[in-house]
């Protein structure tokens, strides 16, 4: 994907509208702006993102991590309106991982398919290429880690990460996700495996500070 032209100044202001119209009082503290100007890098294809750090790279997905209340949710958020408000190329598709395992219980197996094979969308115009659809995923760590359905124990999401994982290798598709984790507590309640797999197809964003909303 070529670089887009953008001011990232611009971007910036715009960014800090739409966290307005949710949360009246919202601005950028130095940390905010230092991670929605690392995003707006990233969102822009510009290559400077992956000269900020050595595992950067524009063709990975995302892994935000951070303590409780330090506004990776309203990140994502206002980034998302931004880029669909401008019909911007890198838009995602937003998921709570709470709603995700919700729908899996109510309605079953198929529709896990969303979140794997039927990840893609057809190009206007071009018939035999599907493009890739990003799909982020919020709060990593919220929803229950061991469900049952039809008496069959399972983690959902990782098992829908390992899939993504497996596509992302194939096809270039990217994921999102959001975590109050550590490297070290997502390897606890998931495995070893997705450590290490979130680690090869996600840039790493951290989140600094404390609860935002005390």
């Amino acid at each position: 994907m070529q670089p887009q032209t953008y001011n990232i100044e611009s971007i910036l202001d715009d960014i800090v509208v739409i966290g307005k119209s949710i949360i009246p009082d919202f601005n950028l503290d130095e940390d905010l702006y230092r991670v929605y100007t690392i995003l707006a890098m990233y969102f822009f294809y510009d290559p400077r993102f992956e000269k900020l750090n050595p595992n950067y790279k524009l063709s990975k997905g995302l892994l935000i991590r951070g303590n409780v209340g330090t506004g990776k949710t309203l990140c994502l958020l206002t980034n998302l309106k931004l880029l669909k408000t401008i019909n911007h190329p890198n838009y995602f598709v937003f998921y709570s991982t709470n709603d995700v395992v919700q729908d899996y219980l109510i309605n079953g197996e198929e529709r896990l398919l969303i979140h794997g094979s039927q990840s893609f969308k057809r190009i206007s115009g071009n018939y035999s290429k599907n493009h890739p659809v990003t799909r982020c995923y919020d709060d990593l760590g919220i929803e229950s880690k061991k469900i049952k359905y039809y008496g069959n124990e399972r983690n959902l999401m990782a098992d829908i990460l390992l899939k993504r994982y497996d596509l992302f290798i194939s096809t270039g598709l990217k994921t999102i996700v959001s975590t109050n984790y550590s490297p070290d507590e997502i390897e606890e309640y998931y495995g070893y495996r997705i450590r290490s797999r979130l680690r090869e197809m996600m840039n790493d964003i951290v989140f600094e500070g404390d609860d935002r909303r005390k």
